[in-house]
């Protein structure tokens, strides 16, 4: 059976793709007893469906999120003071070997570590929430597992940062940071679909920093690992449209909060 076909009856069986046929097997009942309103009905929630899970909008509007910084040239970064890497990389978990697990942005990590293998900054900083369960801050949990498997170049001081709930508060929180550790070239790792907000919210706590964008999931990618149009939606691109939606809706409410100020980053 053709890996496309599977694909498509998998989805189907999934409560998303089995919702969608409930639709469209509405659609087709209404229309044939002619209540025409309630088959309008029916087609318009299976064709929203379709477009937020099965075709190309979802990865076209994360795409024009990534696209808001550059792909870094690994090979012309200057020199830093201080690289910043934003939280969300794990979950906590007693039962995995180091306390926790890697979630969906765990790139951040990768990226953070092999930025500084290549470009040994004055200090390292990991931030992120506060680990329910586990009593510490994610970032001291990155920390600890960096500082075991001694990837990091020597010299490099390691920090992880206070527990914050929110973008606003790492701005906050690395803005004192610099200040104490008089640092002027900041790197920010963070996810490229997340980076235009962070950028905006570190430029309006009076920070310039340099953006590095991961964890892509449309820009940058090569046509044999783009995500095509599907036939059936599946759970993948409503997740991808669901984070679409939450940085646009994100980036209102912190305007409306006065944590990004106008002009701080552009609204594209």
């Amino acid at each position: 059976m053709p890996k496309v076909l599977l694909q498509e009856i998998e989805n189907l069986i999934h409560p998303l793709g089995f919702v969608w046929m409930l639709l469209l097997l509405g659609f087709a009942l209404k229309l044939k007893r002619k209540q025409f309103r309630g088959a309008g009905f029916h087609a318009l929630l299976a064709a929203l469906l379709w477009v937020g899970g099965a075709s190309r909008f979802p990865d076209w509007a994360a795409g024009r999120l990534e696209n808001f910084a550059p792909k870094p040239d690994w090979n012309q970064i200057p020199p830093m003071d201080l690289v910043v890497m934003l939280g969300g990389v794990l979950n906590a978990s007693d039962g995995d070997i180091f306390g926790f697990e890697l979630a969906g942005a765990a790139d951040r990590a990768l990226t953070a570590i092999e930025f500084v293998r290549r470009n040994p900054p004055k200090t390292l900083v990991f931030m992120g929430s506060f680990e329910r369960g586990r009593g510490k801050a994610e970032g001291a949990l990155v920390k600890e597992w960096v500082e075991q498997w001694k990837v990091t170049p020597p010299g490099v001081e390691i920090r992880f940062g206070p527990p914050c709930r929110n973008t606003f508060e790492e701005a906050r929180a690395i803005s004192a940071l610099a200040s104490e550790l008089k640092a002027e070239r900041i790197a920010l790792i963070t996810s490229a679909t997340h980076m235009r907000r962070a950028v905006a919210v570190f430029k309006s706590a009076g920070l310039n920093v340099l953006p590095v964008p991961c964890d892509f999931q449309e820009a940058h990618r090569g046509d044999l690992v783009k995500s095509p149009t599907r036939i059936v939606p599946s759970g993948l691109k409503m997740q991808l449209l669901a984070t679409v939606l939450h940085e646009h809706l994100s980036w209102n409410y912190y305007r409306l909060r006065g944590w990004i100020h106008d002009g701080t980053a552009a609204s594209k």
